[in-house]
């Protein structure tokens, strides 16, 4: 589990937040339960880790699993910041670019 201690770790750090403010969003009080997961020494389940994939806008899958890939994370992330009538846009010019090549 020390893969998903160390992807929460830098992603938390890479989104410039601090465990307690992790710990907060997550609608924790305090940051003792963030750190014990970033040193290993607690083993989250699959709903803290979808709490924490939640409050860090990423795929549980890759807190889980890890990927290579940061372009399907920063992709998400993207998405995840549009307004519906943006994310139909989106959609429309992804459909046609996939389509386009068929």
């Amino acid at each position: 589990m020390i893969e998903i201690a160390n992807r929460i770790r830098e992603i938390r750090k890479h989104r410039g937040m601090t465990q307690q403010e992790l710990a907060e969003a997550m609608g924790l009080k305090s940051r003792s339960s963030i750190n014990k997961i970033e040193m290993n020494t607690y083993e989250p389940g699959l709903d803290t880790i979808t709490k924490i994939a939640k409050a860090l806008n990423v795929d549980p899958d890759y807190l889980i699993f890890g990927d290579d890939n940061d372009k399907d994370e920063e992709i998400v992330r993207l998405l995840n910041q549009l307004t519906e009538g943006q994310k139909d846009a989106v959609l429309s010019f992804l459909q046609s670019l996939v389509l386009g090549r068929e």
